[in-house]
């Protein structure tokens, strides 16, 4: 069999975030370096009902679209000259609570696409985001009235106001997990299901695309129904495609692995697919809450501690006789798992590559995030007070007959803060690499000192460094992406967002890749200020411009023409002052100066906002000058001006005369009588036809 063609790497920046709310002023952010430099820090607000909040705030659900590009303004910095022109997809769970009292977990959140086109000639970034039209999206969002209502379950949530028992919609595919751009074809991607194929300009969703049948269907087809453990069960047989980027197959690799486990991440090199297997077990008392709708349906499940170490699983990528690691020796048998001396739920891979030497001995390194056994709970996946995600560097060594000689597990550069979302330069994939990017958290929050995470961490295998920037005090990052633009591995860009909850405004950082760990790390930040719509929220597009202010239908000294509203002004003070001695009016007149003036201050908002409803212009003057100076004039003014537009805004009434009653009698002379009628209609019954 001829060697298959290797794939090309993937060049999409893609990354799985939740997009949150958006302040006024930021802070300077700040730039430092560990473990062996300290640099001063703003003062750290650290008590409980902030960090409650500010926990709260990083879930804020998205209510409205940008469909039309909106340009980001830049408050910090510039956007490079030579920044690579291109769009940074970025997709996430973008709504967690419906309008019947149900809140999602994080991860069954419906997709929320965002795209930052960046122009680095033109010195600007372009926005826009939209929903991801899933057959659980248009079932659970009504086209008219635009509220939500969930009605699938997801595997992590339970609903509220929806049905808990029986409710067999748990495979929620919300595709919001990350985006791949492949063979100039746009996909947003979910751990369980199948892709949704979007249209890369106006992120419009074109359907789901069955990649490995090669089909595509609209948003409306049919669901699949399933629940957790048929998915941990079916990973147990893993098929392996390989496609170029015409999605053309290369080829197919079908496995049977003998043993309970649950994938999360799995990373390939020149010849292994490497499968990071967790050892999984049927939790009884959680599936019988979990059918009862009273837990979430992953609760069905729980880690298996059986083993005090974590398999790992080399499997060929090639047959035997294509292998090129096979030295005419026996093929490994690769259904024994390679066991690390740890146990470790593996998350995410950030590189995987091999190293053969002339004796045909093979050296495996693996980067990647996973966390203990001890704190990893299926009930509790984000900021447990005992999380403790890492970057482990796992190191495989198989002499030439494909035999485990050694298998080790250490702490990448030492750094035991809480870490996760590891990523390098793209171009290095599948080959040794230099440096690792990913998200961090400082610590220096004892209410939240694991997650959310605040700072990028840049982590140097050559040398053992490890450098960091952050975002200062209540503000979050999402996942770090590297951006190159250069020949050396770290030169280039790294884009994160930011999540600025305690002023609930959001940005993108740009930063220096070289650079981290340095005062000047920060290249420009760019804040999201997306002009709204008042009444419904949706965002308008720059080109939107308001209706100019008018002038009101009649002057301030229209009284005269309108009788009505000035007879019943004097008829009021005569009856106030009439028989009254002038002491006593010469008092109520000075009480009433006095109450003019604080009466015409507070009408004169009213008189403002009638003049925001109806785009009216400010005249003769200030509202609360006009209404100080000419109060009772003013209020005449907004009524005749209140009774005109509520004229206009009354529907016409159209009269429909019924028609006269009309009689047809079957003992009538038929031939007579029907002359409008066709010679079918005869011999039918009469009728009668009575106006309602």
């Amino acid at each position: 069999m001829p060697l298959p063609a290797k794939l090309p790497p993937v060049t999409t920046i893609s990354i799985s975030l939740t997009e949150k709310v958006l302040p006024e002023k930021v802070s300077q952010s700040i730039s430092i370096t560990a473990p062996t430099r300290r640099v001063s820090t703003p003062p750290i607000v650290d008590d409980s009902v902030s960090a409650y909040w500010d926990y709260q705030f990083l879930f804020v659900s998205q209510r409205s679209e940008t469909i039309d590009p909106i340009t980001l303004r830049v408050v910090e910095g510039a956007v490079p000259p030579n920044f690579p022109l291109g769009t940074y997809y970025l997709t996430g769970p973008g709504l967690f609570t419906d309008d019947h009292g149900s809140t999602v977990h994080p991860l069954d959140g419906h997709g929320y696409l965002r795209a930052f086109t960046i122009d680095g000639v033109k010195g600007e970034v372009k926005f826009m985001a939209r929903y991801i039209e899933t057959e659980a999206q248009i079932e659970e969002r009504d086209p008219v009235t635009g509220s939500w209502q969930f009605s699938h379950r997801g595997p992590f949530s339970v609903l509220k106001g929806g049905k808990k028992l029986g409710n067999t919609k748990v495979m929620k595919n919300v595709a919001n997990t990350s985006v791949l751009r492949w063979g100039g074809r746009l996909f947003c991607l979910w751990e369980g299901g199948t892709p949704y194929e979007i249209e890369s300009r106006s992120l419009d969703t074109v359907g789901k695309f069955d990649v490995i049948d090669g089909e595509d269907s609209s948003p409306g087809g049919g669901f699949r129904i399933g629940d957790v453990w048929d998915l941990a069960a079916q990973i147990l047989k893993p098929i392996l495609y390989e496609f170029d980027s015409n999605f053309k197959l290369l080829q197919k690799r079908e496995f049977n692995i003998p043993d309970h486990l649950m994938l999360h991440d799995w990373g390939f090199t020149e010849n292994h697919y490497i499968l990071f297997g967790n050892r999984i077990k049927l939790d009884i008392p959680g599936s019988m809450t979990a059918v009862c709708g009273l837990s979430p349906m992953i609760t069905a499940l729980s880690l298996n501690p059986s083993k005090p170490t974590s398999p790992i699983y080399l499997l060929p990528r090639f047959p035997k006789e294509s292998n090129s690691n096979n030295n005419g020796g026996e093929e490994r048998d690769w259904k024994v798992a390679i066991e690390a001396p740890s146990q470790m739920w593996f998350l995410h891979v950030g590189n995987a590559y091999e190293e053969k030497d002339q004796d045909g001995n093979l050296q495996i390194q693996i980067q990647a995030s996973g966390c203990s056994y001890q704190w990893f709970n299926f009930q509790k996946m984000f900021g447990s007070p005992g999380s403790a995600y890492a970057i482990p560097v796992v190191s495989i060594n198989l002499d030439s007959g494909g035999n485990c000689e050694r298998c080790s597990v250490d702490l990448l550069n030492e750094w035991d803060k809480t870490t996760d979302f590891p990523i390098i330069n793209h171009h290095y994939s599948g080959r040794q690499n230099k440096h690792i990017y990913a998200a961090t958290s400082s610590g220096l929050r004892k209410a939240l000192p694991h997650f959310p995470f605040d700072t990028v961490v840049k982590l140097n295998t050559a040398n053992n460094t490890t450098a960091t920037w952050s975002v200062g005090s209540r503000r979050f990052i999402g996942e770090p992406i590297f951006i190159p633009k250069g020949i050396e591995e770290d030169d280039g860009y790294l884009l994160v967002v930011e999540y600025a909850v305690s002023t609930q405004r959001c940005y993108l950082v740009i930063l220096d890749a070289k650079k981290i760990g340095e005062a000047n790390a920060l290249v420009a930040r760019l804040e999201l200020t997306a002009r709204k719509c008042p009444e419904c929220g949706q965002a308008l597009p720059e080109s939107y411009q308001p209706p100019a202010d008018e002038d009101w239908s009649t002057g301030i000294f229209g009284c005269i023409e309108d009788p009505e509203s000035c007879g019943m002004t004097l008829a009021a003070l005569t009856a106030l002052f009439h028989g009254m001695d002038p002491d006593t009016t010469l008092l109520i007149c000075e009480g009433l100066l006095f109450a003019w003036w604080g009466c015409g201050i507070y009408t004169s908002i009213a008189r403002q906002a009638l003049q925001r409803q109806y785009h009216l212009k400010d005249a003769p003057c200030d509202p609360c000058m006009v209404h100080c100076c000419l109060h009772w004039c003013a209020l005449c003014q907004e009524h005749r001006e209140m009774k005109l537009h509520l004229s206009e805004n009354l529907m016409p009434i159209t009269i429909v005369e019924p028609p006269p009653l009309q009689a047809m009698n079957a003992s009538q002379n038929r031939g007579g009588s029907a002359s409008s009628s066709s010679g079918k209609d005869a011999g039918k019954p009469g009728l009668e036809i009575v106006p309602v």
